[in-house]
């Protein structure tokens, strides 16, 4: 006699192959609402990247600016002492004019968490600092 697995006899019901079809769909509806989550997810992420990048690099760029200020003012006064008082109101509007970009740049930017809100705090105190080493520190 020729014995056959019972596994080989079985063909499911045409009720059951349509429950398993439908759960495969299920189960695939799911898995493409993941990938659309994670490719959002990843998206998102990028533009946060990108945002970050540009914050950065104009950070960097205020630092070196800062930087340049003080080897000028490190410098000898040579300049200082033979333009009298009118070199000391240059300065200011320099000052002024700093103050007022910083201040352009940081409305333009949003604060999106607490770091960036301490951040811009930091910056403006620097910029009150740096301000304060000009004049002498009148206040």
């Amino acid at each position: 006699m020729t014995t056959t697995s019972s596994n080989e006899m079985y063909s499911p019901s045409p009720d059951e192959t349509k429950k398993q079809r439908k759960k495969q769909a299920k189960r695939e509806a799911k898995m493409m609402l993941r990938l659309e989550r994670a490719k959002a997810n990843v998206q998102k992420t990028e533009q946060k990247l990108a945002k970050s990048q540009a914050r950065l690099e104009a950070r960097v760029t205020r630092l070196r600016n800062l930087e340049a200020r003080m080897a000028e003012m490190r410098a000898p006064h040579q300049e200082s002492e033979t333009s009298g008082p009118e070199g000391s109101t240059d300065r200011q509007e320099e000052v002024l004019q700093a103050q007022q970009e910083t201040f352009q740049n940081e409305s333009e930017e949003e604060p999106t968490s607490a770091t960036n809100t301490e951040a811009s705090s930091s910056d403006s105190e620097l910029d009150t600092e740096e301000a304060d080493v000009q004049t002498g520190g009148a206040e």
